[in-house]
């Protein structure tokens, strides 16, 4: 009976030290996906920001165009042809 005893309790003790490592092995991956993410996260925050100062510059070069754009406009309104300058 007393082996009987040691022979469960042995049992015992190796199913609890194979969860406690699979734990431990999970613990493990879980930290490693977690900083993982976080790599993730940070390379993504770099892309993002270097997307807004593309999108700020784009948007700078479109107002420079558009005030150019406005002022050929207002001097072809100006213009007159020569024969029309000529004849006054």
């Amino acid at each position: 009976m007393n082996d009987s005893l040691f022979v469960s309790l042995d049992r015992l003790l190796l199913e609890f030290v194979f969860q406690y490592e699979q734990d431990i092995s999970t613990k493990e991956e879980m930290i490693q996906r977690i900083n993982k993410c976080c790599e993730d996260i940070k390379e993504n925050k770099v892309t993002i920001c270097r997307l807004h100062e593309t999108i700020n510059t784009t948007d700078e070069e479109i107002d420079h165009y558009c005030k150019l754009s406005e002022e050929i406009k207002d001097n072809c309104r100006n213009w007159k042809p020569t024969c029309d300058v000529f004849r006054k």
